[in-house]
């Protein structure tokens, strides 16, 4: 295999499994800390704000499962070509991947909005509820394409075994979120769109920060030039992501009907 591209193919089985373990862990629960951080400072403010980003977790939980079905479904034909040594195909479908997670986002973000009430009732909101879930929801879905393609560039550098530069966007986010959380809820005195602005924040920053990992030595590095719409990089992302979205999906479905 090429040196630019190394996965782990020497080091001992119970090293790999921790090394690769953890970022998808960190990566799975990124949603959950977003939101978490987020409930316990609007938690401060109402429990009508507490119960808006109850709602929206839903939401996020449906924005990872599509996340995780690009870039899992991508970053599987990357490992495999990586361990064929035929790293233009690989090169070509993290490219095509990042893209079509990144148009996906944004046609959601664009429904999100037109169909912002509607979506605040289907999710569980009250009449007293739904003014705090619409400032939270709406401004929240600005970060869908950061954080979809996050979960993405996460899911693709886990598979080319460069775990490390993987886990520093999503932790970089979380604690940037963190720290903004007080600041726009009570130093602006914003109150739940202030969570909701640090949390895009925190998303923006996460995903500047992983594109930069992307660029160091031996990772592929993205590039509108290796962007495919043959229809068989778009078979190999379904074929590998439809289970990551099965599993995903179903959580983000056991939410609503909870808050229901």
């Amino acid at each position: 295999m090429s040196d630019k591209y190394t996965f782990l193919t020497q080091a001992p089985v119970h090293r790999v499994i921790g090394v690769m373990a953890i970022p998808t862990i960190i990566s799975m629960l990124l949603t959950s800390m977003y939101n978490l951080v987020d409930t316990f400072f609007v938690g401060k403010i109402n429990t009508q704000s507490t119960a808006a980003v109850g709602i929206v977790f839903s939401v996020m939980f449906f924005i990872q499962a599509f996340s995780f079905f690009f870039g899992n479904g991508s970053g599987n034909y990357i490992s495999r070509q990586l361990g064929a040594q035929n790293t233009k195909d690989a090169e070509v479908m993290a490219s095509t991947g990042l893209f079509y997670t990144l148009v996906f986002s944004l046609i959601v973000m664009l429904l999100g909005w037109f169909f912002l009430e509607p979506i605040s009732i289907l999710l569980g909101s009250t009449p007293t509820i739904l003014p705090y879930t619409r400032q939270y929801l709406g401004i929240s879905l600005l970060g869908t394409p950061f954080i979809m393609g996050t979960f993405c560039i996460n899911n693709q550098m886990r598979f080319q075994g460069f775990t490390k530069y993987s886990v520093y966007g999503a932790i970089s986010g979380s604690i940037i979120n963190c720290l903004l959380d007080p600041v726009f809820i009570f130093g602006f005195s914003m109150g739940v769109s202030g969570a909701a602005v640090a949390s895009v924040i925190g998303q923006i920053c996460g995903f500047v920060i992983l594109l930069i990992m992307s660029q160091k030595e031996g990772v592929i590095h993205y590039t509108h030039r290796r962007i495919s719409f043959e229809g068989r990089f778009v078979k190999e992302i379904i074929a590998g992501g439809t289970p990551s979205i099965s599993r995903q999906g179903l959580a983000s479905v056991s939410t609503i009907a909870l808050t229901v």
